[in-house]
């Protein structure tokens, strides 16, 4: 019975519709934190997507583990109200089918401001990005 309901639940308030159009909107505008010079790729599909960040854009190679980078940009978007997961040197995210165009702005610019400022963290450390 829980089953269908959550099915219908589903169906009637258009969740799967809303996630597709929202969800292209999303990686949409995550691609273009690829301009940082610590993500090397965005990818993914709709609401399924990660960031990976890279030491060198050219060869894809990451930093060293233990810089911890993406555990960094991922307390340092929890600190400005945005959970992401980190995993190895990926950021990950898999936001509710019901997100809204504002919440993926939220999401995104968030994400950007965390990712910068780990950026400049790591080069002040010595390390080279990009």
């Amino acid at each position: 019975a829980a089953a269908l309901k959550s099915i219908a639940i589903i169906e009637d308030e258009g969740l799967l519709e809303n996630a597709a159009v929202v969800g292209d909107y999303f990686l949409d505008r995550l691609k273009g934190l690829e301009a940082l010079p610590l993500v090397g790729q965005v990818r993914g599909r709709r609401l399924m997507v990660c960031v990976e960040n890279v030491a060198s854009k050219a060869t894809k190679e990451p930093l060293p583990d233990g810089v911890n980078e993406s555990k960094r940009i991922s307390d340092a978007a929890e600190a400005m109200g945005l959970m992401v997961r980190p995993i190895g040197h990926l950021n990950v995210m898999s936001p509710p089918l019901t997100i809204t165009k504002d919440q993926v702005d939220f999401v995104v610019e968030t994400l950007e401001q965390a990712i910068r400022q780990v950026s400049d963290e790591v080069v002040r450390e010595g390390y080279r990005i990009g």
